[in-house]
């Protein structure tokens, strides 16, 4: 049976009304990426984390979160080599308080006998890049994700950090093998290490187990 015309334009109202609905949603409805750290640079600071032997055991992992309107946590996570690498490894993700709570947790104990100290974001930075520009001079680039995550840091001044690092061990860049480098990658590093400062201008530790003919 046909519709009167009443009843067509009455259904023709309701789904439009319900159209613009649905459209008031998605455009009201957060959008949480786990790969772009940008769209959250403008939020406020929620927590800057640092291990306090990082310059005595040369590597830990920087944590900067930041909180969204709708209790978010957007999170990175910088794997810092101060004594040679740089930046080793890093990650961005979002997460709800109880997800970010046990994510920080895991990270925190996997540092051993290292506390983490509340550190300035300014500060973070200055040791992430003053990392990352030795690393340079060696020869190292960063992590390749590290030129996204970083933008969590947002427009954060280094300048506003008045404390001083200095890298490298003893005056020489130091390398030491960690469990998950294989042969080949060490024996990288190393002839790296060797034509940049020669055989007597840097330190390293290696796995006993492996085989390495330097």
């Amino acid at each position: 049976m046909a519709l009167s015309s009443n009843k067509r334009q009455k259904k023709l109202q309701k789904k439009a009304k319900n159209r613009k609905k649905n459209l008031e949603k998605k455009k009201n409805k957060p959008v949480f990426s786990t790969s772009k750290a940008i769209n959250y640079s403008s939020y406020p600071i929620h927590e800057c984390f640092v291990p306090d032997g990082l310059f005595e055991t040369g590597l830990g992992s920087i944590l900067i979160s930041r909180q969204t309107p709708q209790g978010k946590i957007a999170f990175s996570s910088f794997v810092v080599d101060v004594f040679c690498l740089g930046i080793k490894d890093c990650f961005f993700r979002v997460f709800d308080e109880l997800e970010y709570e046990f994510i920080k947790s895991q990270i925190q104990g996997s540092h051993e006998s290292q506390n983490f100290k509340n550190i300035s974001p300014s500060c973070a930075l200055k040791i992430v890049n003053g990392a990352i520009d030795y690393a340079k001079e060696l020869g190292f680039s960063p992590h390749p994700d590290f030129n996204k995550d970083k933008h969590l840091f947002g427009n954060i001044n280094v300048d506003n950090c008045s404390d001083e690092y200095s890298y490298g061990k003893n005056g020489k860049p130091f390398y030491f093998q960690c469990p998950h480098e294989t042969p080949a990658t060490v024996k990288k590093i190393i002839n790296r290490l060797q034509e940049k400062c020669g055989l007597d201008g840097f330190d390293f530790i290696v796995l006993a187990d492996d085989e390495f003919d330097f």
